[in-house]
């Protein structure tokens, strides 16, 4: 139907850290907590779903590369302000996200080649950080 779609993959930097030096019960809590930053700002005909390890797979109906751009700055935004804290071991854990997108275009043939381009994008965008 021609109708603009894409997607946006988003990792949760170190997650395997935040694991290791806090328990998997608090990386437990920043993966519901990012998935709660999300889903508050997309809209119900998106969806959103656990992806990989530290990943998150939002598909976004109906909108296009440039409307794109702007979606995924501002999930990046409100996904990093997310605390998660624990009162009673006064602590608070910070984290980082990554993003990759792709949207729709002539010589995308599936949602997988969709999904594909996105992950491309994504660890682009993680070897530009480590740099």
């Amino acid at each position: 139907q021609n109708k603009p779609l894409s997607c946006i993959l988003m990792n949760i930097d170190h997650l395997e850290s935040i694991n290791n030096r806090y328990g998997y019960f608090m990386g437990n809590r920043v993966l519901i907590e990012v998935a709660r930053c999300i889903q508050k700002h997309i809209k119900s005909s998106d969806i959103i779903s656990r992806f990989g390890a530290g990943e998150f797979l939002i598909v976004l109906p109906e909108i296009d590369k440039e409307e794109l751009n702007r979606v995924t700055g501002l999930l990046t935004n409100e996904a990093e302000k997310c605390v998660v804290k624990d009162e009673e071991k006064n602590m608070k854990i910070n984290f980082r996200i990554t993003v990759g997108s792709s949207s729709i275009t002539a010589t995308t043939k599936s949602i997988t080649d969709l999904i594909e381009q996105a992950s491309k994008a994504l660890y682009t965008a993680k070897a530009v950080k480590k740099t």
